[in-house]
């Protein structure tokens, strides 16, 4: 897959409320944010399926694409509201290796 192909299954999914496909992603992938980081696909999948689709994709407000990166800022409805969040994608050999995340994690409640 293209970079641009994979950022489009991998948000259609999220949008959708489906599932994510595991082939879009590398199984070393590198996923970084605001609270922590997660080392592999399955890692990764785990930690979406934790979170329960508690987050939602509101709305894409911008993406950028260039050459295997691509950078795409959005709002999540959350129970928390709407946070604005950027995620800055990196691909390589058709798949999804990198994952950075940049929000306000100030916003989200603290578990406990």
């Amino acid at each position: 897959m293209t970079p641009q192909e994979l950022v489009d299954a991998y948000y259609e999914a999220w949008r959708a409320g489906r599932p994510l496909d595991p082939e879009l992603f590398a199984a070393d992938l590198v996923f970084v944010g605001p609270m922590g980081e997660l080392h592999g696909r399955d890692a990764f999948l785990a930690g979406l399926d934790a979170l329960g689709g508690v987050m939602k994709l509101a709305a894409i407000r911008r993406r950028f694409l260039d050459g295997d990166e691509a950078c795409v800022i959005y709002d999540a409805a959350t129970p928390a509201g709407v946070i604005p969040m950027a995620e800055w994608i990196h691909t390589r050999a058709g798949k999804i290796v990198r994952l950075e995340v940049f929000f306000d994690a100030i916003r989200l409640p603290r578990a406990g």
